[in-house]
C-alpha cells in the first residue's frame, strides 16, 4: 500500500491511496486542474482513480 498526501491545509486536502491495482482518492479539495497536476506529481492520471471517499463537506461552500 502506498499513501501520497497531495495536499493538506486551508488551501485544500487530498490523499491518494494505492493498494495493488486500486487507486482511492480521499477528499478532493482542489480544483480539477490543480488536482490533476498534484496527481501527475505522484504518477497518477485522473482517469485511473477507481473511487473517491469524501470525509466531510462544507455546506456553506
Amino acid at each position: 500500500m502506498k499513501v501520497s498526501v497531495l495536499g493538506s491545509g486551508s488551501a485544500g486536502n487530498a490523499v491518494l491511496v494505492v493498494a495493488g491495482e486500486t487507486r482511492l482518492l480521499i477528499d478532493a479539495g482542489f480544483s480539477a486542474r490543480d488536482l490533476a497536476r498534484r496527481l501527475a506529481r505522484v504518477g497518477c492520471e485522473p482517469h485511473a482513480i477507481d473511487g473517491i471517499l469524501i470525509t466531510h463537506d462544507h455546506g456553506d461552500h
